[in-house]
């Protein structure tokens, strides 16, 4: 068994985090704050968007949640 680099706890078989939420904190520790990334991700969000992949309320929710992880 291996430890989630976020926690520390022991993983369950062949994963490297232990949980969703130890994975999400990992990834917003660790993003790319580059402003080619912010870029990519605003271009991406509004690209499903536009081909209605994401409704509106969607949409606003990710941008409020890419605003206060500070990545776009």
């Amino acid at each position: 068994m291996s430890r989630c680099p976020q926690c520390g706890r022991r993983t369950p078989r062949n994963r490297k985090f232990c949980d969703r939420q130890c994975w999400a904190a990992y990834r917003a520790a660790h993003a790319d704050r580059s402003p080619q990334a912010r870029a990519r991700r605003r271009a991406a969000l509004a690209r499903d968007f536009a081909s209605g992949t994401l409704t509106e309320a969607q949409y606003r929710a990710r941008l409020a949640e890419y605003r206060a992880q500070d990545l776009v």
